[in-house]
């Protein structure tokens, strides 16, 4: 099922969004503003059953594939990804419009972030002013929970037909540095993690050996990126968490399957 929503995004990170929902945000096709109201839906529904503490992700298809209860067994680990999501800026549906469904309902402890390939990819605003909307997630996050851990990932770099993004990559890359920088200076539990150095080359492109086709993670990526972040999901978490699905505690870890 993802794959065909991937064939159906692929070219979506070329484009200009052109199609509105009900609010007048945008979207880059109709085919993702359905998908983007069914996933919001989704959520929803889960959430009345989601108890408090576990750990998010929050991002893009490349977070919507990371199937973490696979590589972080024990962990109370929810995927708040959506193929062709952008950081929703403006007019543009995305993470800030939907920080209630994906963050605020879910009270975790800490949440992992990556977004912004979309953005750069429809060249529509300066990495400067992604930079910011960067900034407007983390503050909608500390605002709510100011005690929790933020981990922001750096965005991947990318090959074949999208090696043209790599420059803008890799300026909006140090941005988010400095921010996660400057807030960990004021006392904020926040982290960049720098997964560029460890999927880049040495012509600063994804290696091939871990993408399908320049964007998009083979599961050897996944599981680079997993081993990775290992220590920053396991650290202080206290395993198998329970979804509230019955009150018995000897079916916890049966119920605790998630839709990634």
């Amino acid at each position: 099922m993802l794959i065909e929503l991937l064939n159906i995004f692929l070219l979506g990170i070329l484009l200009t969004g052109d199609v509105s929902d009900s609010s007048g945000n945008q979207f880059v096709n109709q085919q993702q503003r359905q998908f983007y109201l069914q996933k919001l839906y989704q959520f929803r529904r889960e959430n009345e059953d989601i108890a408090p503490g576990g750990v998010v992700f929050i991002g893009n298809s490349i977070v919507e594939a990371f199937d973490l209860e696979q590589y972080f067994p024990g962990v109370y680990a929810i995927n708040r990804g959506i193929t062709g999501d952008r950081i929703g800026l403006g007019t543009d549906g995305g993470i800030l419009k939907r920080m209630n469904e994906s963050c605020y309902a879910l009270k975790p402890s800490k949440v992992f972030i990556m977004v912004g390939i979309n953005d750069l990819g429809d060249r529509r605003r300066p990495v400067e002013e992604l930079g910011d909307g960067y900034g407007k997630i983390i503050k909608c996050i500390l605002d709510s929970f100011p005690d929790i851990e933020i981990f922001v990932h750096s965005i991947l770099p990318t090959g074949g037909v999208y090696a043209r993004l790599n420059p803008a990559i890799d300026s909006l890359n140090m941005i988010l540095q400095n921010l996660c920088d400057s807030l960990y200076l004021h006392h904020y539990q926040i982290k960049y993690i720098d997964l560029h150095h460890q999927f880049s080359d040495e012509r600063g492109q994804i290696k091939p050996e871990l993408t399908i086709e320049g964007l998009h993670l083979k599961n050897i990526a996944y599981q680079l990126w997993a081993d990775y972040i290992f220590h920053y999901v396991y650290s202080g978490q206290c395993y198998q968490i329970p979804i509230n699905f019955n009150d018995s505690t000897d079916n916890q870890g049966e119920d605790q399957k998630q839709d990634n």
